[in-house]
Parts: C-alpha cells; sequence; structure tokens
C-alpha cells in the first residue's frame, strides 16, 4: 500500500500474503506501489492534481515496466487469522446501522456525528 499523509511517503507491503506469494509479489504489487510513489511524485501529490491513483499515468508507467497493470490482486487467504471488528448498533428514523468502534468512540467523546444518507437524522446509539 502506497500513502502520502502530510509530506510523509511510505509503502507497505502485508508480510503475510508476501510471505505466502512471495514470487508474484515481488513481480506485479512492488512495481504496482512503486508506480503510485512515482506519480505522486511526478505530480507533487495526487490530492493537488487530477491525476487518479489508478489512472492512464500509472497504467503507462506499469507497462513501461512490463508488469500487468490491473489494480487488484486475488490471493487465497483461507487459512490466514482474520481479525474481528466491533461494531455497535445504532439507528435513525428508517433504519437500523452498524458503527465501527473508531466511529463510535468518536461519537462518544463528542467530536462527531453521523446522520443518514437516506432520511438524514443522526445516529443514535441503540
Amino acid at each position: 500500500m502506497y500513502k502520502h499523509i502530510h509530506g510523509q511517503r511510505q509503502i507497505r507491503y502485508n508480510a503475510a500474503i508476501f510471505a505466502k506469494y512471495f514470487d508474484d509479489n515481488l513481480a506485479n504489487t512492488v512495481p504496482h506501489e512503486v508506480a503510485h510513489y512515482i506519480i505522486d511524485i511526478q505530480n507533487q501529490g495526487f490530492w493537488r492534481s487530477r491525476v487518479r491513483p489508478h489512472g492512464v499515468e500509472r497504467e503507462t508507467l506499469m507497462k513501461e515496466f512490463g508488469v500487468d497493470a490491473s489494480r487488484t490482486a486475488s490471493y487465497d487467504m483461507g487459512d490466514k487469522v482474520t481479525r474481528k471488528y466491533t461494531r455497535i448498533a445504532y439507528a435513525c428514523t428508517c433504519q437500523q446501522h452498524q458503527l465501527g468502534i473508531r466511529r463510535h468512540n468518536k461519537v462518544v467523546r463528542n467530536t462527531a456525528s453521523y446522520y443518514c444518507h437516506r432520511c438524514g437524522d443522526a445516529l443514535k446509539p441503540v
């Protein structure tokens, strides 16, 4: 994953996926993320230009690298232990919603409010 936050550029790889599919990740994922980095550098950040992270510029660069320009990979990770996320029930006047723990904590601390996209009402804990 390529990230550019607060002036810091970073490429991260999922260690479990990289270890299990090392050759494919080295051949495809590394050039994919490096292409994001190069395009971001060339355009002084994606957010400052009209360049899309998976746009024509990245696809062209990927072809120059001699690598498939697809945006996603499909790996069998059935044996991988996945993190379980806590969901908290909230409701508006028209339906029930499930907020993740981070959003719930923001509501508890009064630093954020969330609203239903359908009816526009504020979400309240059930």
